[in-house]
Formats: structure tokens, C-alpha cells, sequence
């Protein structure tokens, strides 16, 4: 019974950590598109955000929930033309979620096309560091 209850309470542990890893993945994911929405407000003329700091995270949020939850379906249903571009299509995909996230937050408006790959290449390049650094803890 001892035995049982030690494996249980490692299993548990294990259980716990690996959650709490992804919740803190989650945030720094969260952190990195807060963090590329604001470079992005105050670099690129054609973005604009009407709200508050609370509206800019709840953007961030937004994004951060597109990209766990509808981005790996839409990755692996073009995954064909992620292969022919050589993964250029990936920045389309985030392209998308970002106007997605407008649909949710209606404070963020881009003035065209081209300010929306550029805000999306802005916050790829942001996440880009973010995942190197929490490699590097790892």
C-alpha cells in the first residue's frame, strides 16, 4: 500500500510540474504577443489601438488563444503549401490570427495588408526570442 501511495505521489508530481510548465509557457507566450503588440503600436504608423493597457492585454490574450487552439489545425490542413513555400506560408497563418484577434478586440486596426505582415512579423521575430530563451532555461 506504501508502494502504491509513493508511485501515485510521483505520478502526481510529475503531473503537476508538467502543468504548471505549460501554464508558464502559456504566459510567456502571452508575454511575447503583449510585448510584439506594443513594439508594434508605437513603431508601425498604419497600427492603431484605441484602448487601455487592460484591452491591449486582453489582444494579447486573444492572440495567444488563436494561436494554441485554431493555428496547429490550420498548420497541419496546409501543411502542403507550408512545405512548397518553405514555411513562408506560417507567416500567413499568424497574418491570420492576427486579423482573427481584431474580430475579438476592436480597439487593434491595421490601415492595410502590408502593416499587418509587418506587425506579424514583428511579434514572430519577438516570440522567435522568447522561445530562445526559454530553450536556454530548459
Amino acid at each position: 500500500m506504501l508502494l502504491v501511495f509513493l508511485v501515485f505521489r510521483r505520478v502526481y508530481a510529475i503531473i503537476q510540474l508538467t502543468f504548471m510548465s505549460a501554464i508558464a509557457k502559456i504566459l510567456l507566450r502571452l508575454i511575447a504577443n503583449f510585448v510584439g503588440l506594443q513594439i508594434a503600436i508605437n513603431y508601425i504608423s498604419g497600427v492603431s489601438f484605441s484602448g487601455q493597457f487592460l484591452d491591449l492585454a486582453k489582444a494579447a490574450a486573444i492572440i495567444t488563444l488563436l494561436n494554441i487552439l485554431l493555428k496547429p489545425f490550420l498548420e497541419f490542413i496546409l501543411a502542403p503549401f507550408i512545405f512548397i513555400t518553405l514555411g513562408f506560408f506560417g507567416l500567413v497563418i499568424n497574418a491570420l490570427m492576427l486579423w482573427l484577434a481584431t474580430y475579438w478586440a476592436p480597439q487593434l486596426d491595421f490601415s492595410s495588408l502590408g502593416v499587418l505582415l509587418l506587425t506579424t512579423l514583428i511579434i514572430t521575430f519577438i516570440n522567435y526570442l522568447f522561445d530562445i530563451v526559454e530553450k536556454k532555461n530548459d
